[in-house]
């Protein structure tokens, strides 16, 4: 392989992996949902989820030394081709989902940038849908350039994000303890202890795997960071580390600021940084220095989904598979017309909400209810071939294991796969409450039918997996095909 392709160092993996997984904005969504008892729950998803799949990911990386393909390349060593296809498969078509809401979030953040407001109103569909399709068209030109690109635009965009949280943590904390304001929110052992009783809690528990997700599409680029995997597995702990830390003094450093009530959704996090800004003096004009950094931060992001979902799905799936136009890759093992396709699909997605189908702000619910179940789903597989290397191939040469023991890696494993199960079925099945107001006949306010938000978010799942289970059938066949004509004897 040659050295050429070793341009990410140890510091452009760090903000490699804290772009794909950190965001401010979640800090300031699970402290609106759940208050001060968000620290508790950043502390134990670091610990008790984060931290192991990172292990677990570098194990496989280790494991698989010299293949490309991230995510296919390590279910594939355990449980076969076809199960690895499947997990790229749905890796892949989670993220085609996730495209809408992630480029209308860089339009909202450099609206904010630019004129310290949100200049797209709900009359604003096709405006904000066009405007979504041409930035994923430029994105998607950025991506085919290679890895040094986007290495460079992911180097930017974490150290962005890096800037912010530790400023944002610094300033709450000055505003405290050396300019004498008082915590908005009283911390107590009561008010940190999160209290697992309704549904919505669960949601938020579920919600945070989907945050804390994203370390695993790094995979695919072992093969281009400089010191090979030893590189890799010391960069993406100490990212895992640091993107921990930063969740849980975030939350902390917001709760100085504002009280839970005061904090919404759609708006929370300019809401936080203004307030700060009156407090230390410094004015209004911070809601745009916070849009430019969000949409730094989020343009990079945009650009690693973009990348190595169709990196882990093309650069190494077997000849028939697919057209062999999508399996073609460049000398840097990037699918650049697989790519282009990926933004046609992604063009007819973000159409949808502007063409009055239905509300922006429905649909982007819809979406991000189904991406997140589809977002878990390939984890699940990840964690069942893992289960599977231990147990079948233990034998494979691997410079790093999370424990020698298998007992102990299987019983990580086997834990994180409950919380997985568990976080999938709260994720994609409606709130009880939701079912006792449709059934009583009452008005379900923001939230959808919960029959069609069953349909879709497991019709979607079962049509696309459906959709890979008749390909795979049917590259069997032709394989089966190509061996009996091979076998025949000469007439």
């Amino acid at each position: 392989m040659s050295d050429n392709r070793k341009v990410i160092g140890f510091g452009a993996l760090v903000m490699m992996v804290m772009t794909a997984v950190f965001g401010f904005r979640n800090v300031i969504n699970q402290y609106a949902m759940i208050g001060p008892s968000s620290m508790t729950l950043w502390f134990v998803g670091t610990l008790v989820y984060f931290l192991p799949l990172v292990l677990m990911m570098s194990e496989y990386a280790s494991a698989n030394e010299g293949k490309e393909g991230g995510v296919y390349s390590w279910v594939e060593s355990s449980m076969g081709p076809k199960w690895a296809f499947f997990a790229s498969w749905t890796y892949f078509f989670a993220n085609i989902f996730y495209f809408a809401t992630a480029t209308s979030n860089i339009l909202v953040y450099g609206s904010w940038g630019l004129f310290g407001r949100n200049i797209f109103g709900d009359n604003a569909g096709m405006t904000l849908a066009l405007s979504c399709i041409a930035l994923f068209w430029i994105n998607t030109w950025v991506c085919t350039k290679g890895v040094k690109w986007l290495s460079r635009l992911t180097t930017i965009a974490g150290t962005a994000a890096l800037t912010m949280g530790f400023v944002f943590i610094a300033f709450a904390l000055i505003s405290v303890l050396v300019l004498g304001h008082e915590p908005a929110q009283e911390i107590t052992f009561q008010s940190i202890m999160p209290k697992i009783n309704s549904w919505g809690t669960l949601m938020t528990v579920s919600w945070l795997l989907f945050a804390l997700g994203g370390a695993e599409s790094i995979g695919v680029y072992v093969n281009d960071t400089k010191g090979g995997n030893k590189t890799f597995v010391k960069g993406v702990i100490v990212a895992a580390i640091v993107t921990g830390g930063l969740y849980i003094l975030g939350a902390y450093a917001t709760s100085l600021v504002l009280k839970q009530d005061e904090v919404d959704l759609t708006n929370g996090i300019f809401s936080v940084f203004i307030q700060l800004g009156s407090q230390i003096g410094v004015g209004p004009w911070i809601a745009n220095f916070v849009g430019v950094i969000l949409a730094i931060t989020a343009i990079g992001g945009l650009a690693l989904w973009t990348a190595a979902p169709a990196k882990i799905m093309f650069s190494e799936l077997p000849k028939g598979l697919l057209p062999d136009m999508l399996l073609e890759t460049d000398e840097q093992g990037t699918p650049v017309n697989a790519l282009w396709v990926q933004a046609a699909i992604v063009t007819v997605l973000m159409l949808i909400p502007g063409m009055g189908i239905d509300s922006i702000e429905t649909f982007m619910q819809t979406v991000i209810s189904m991406t997140a179940l589809n977002s878990l789903i390939p984890i699940i597989f990840l964690i069942i071939g893992y289960m599977g290397l231990r147990i079948k191939h233990n034998d494979m040469p691997r410079s790093f294991k999370i424990s020698e023991s298998n007992t102990v890696a299987l019983g990580i494993s086997g834990l994180l796969l409950v919380i997985f199960f568990g976080a999938s079925i709260v994720t994609s099945i409606p709130a009880p409450s939701v079912w006792e107001a449709y059934f009583a006949g009452q008005d379900l306010g923001s939230n959808a039918n919960p029959w069609l938000t069953l349909g879709i978010n497991f019709g979607g799942l079962a049509f696309y997996l459906g959709l890979a289970w008749v390909l795979y059938a049917r590259f069997e066949r032709k394989q089966s095909e190509q061996g009996s004509l091979v076998s025949a004897p000469a007439v």
